[in-house]
């Protein structure tokens, strides 16, 4: 039988979903390459079919050493379409550091990360270095259930592959992410 917070926070979602669609986010430069649902399985995500976790790693050139997989159920805020909830909702996470490798073709993308707190308020505070160079921090750093979309990060690939890297600084806090989308942009 479920809680009756859950059932509380699935008619929440439920009447949200029937009062308007959720906003939709402006597009990242360039046309979409590929999206990872980190955790969860494959996911259509503002009209873009995502690929689920397993199927990344077993085929799809991802590797996240070290890195366990959750799940929760909350209800993100802002309101999400429920593509991007069940993205929201699963996630990948490592103590302190979370190292991301993804197989890619050389040129020149515009990357985009996707985080929701999942924990309590104001945990996840983190580094992230893309291709061994810092780009930004105070990533993930949201209220309880609320979420983000990092970059979009211009990105040059010329070795086949992209590294990222989210570091907390902290050994009793997780680094975590909950998706990635990549697009290919014009040089």
């Amino acid at each position: 039988m479920p809680s009756l917070s859950g059932l509380m926070a699935r008619t929440t979602t439920l009447l949200r979903d029937i009062a308007g669609p959720a906003p939709q986010l402006p597009p990242p430069p360039g046309a979409f390459e590929r999206g990872i649902n980190f955790g969860g399985g494959p996911v259509t995500v503002q009209g873009e079919r995502w690929e689920g976790h397993e199927t990344a790693l077993r085929t799809g050139g991802l590797s996240v050493p070290g890195a366990h997989v959750a799940h929760s159920r909350l209800v993100p805020t802002p309101h999400a379409e429920r593509g991007m909830r069940q993205m929201l909702n699963t996630g990948i996470f490592r103590t302190t550091t979370l190292d991301i490798t993804l197989l890619l073709d050389d040129g020149a993308y515009a990357l985009v990360l996707w985080i929701m707190e999942n924990h309590q308020s104001h945990w996840h505070r983190q580094t992230l270095r893309i291709q061994g160079e810092l780009r930004e921090e105070g990533v993930g750093d949201l209220e309880r259930g609320a979420w983000g979309r990092y970059g979009p990060y211009p990105v040059t690939v010329n070795s086949g592959m992209l590294n990222l890297t989210l570091d907390t600084g902290r050994p009793d806090v997780d680094a975590h992410a909950m998706g990635l989308s990549l697009y290919r942009v014009a040089t």
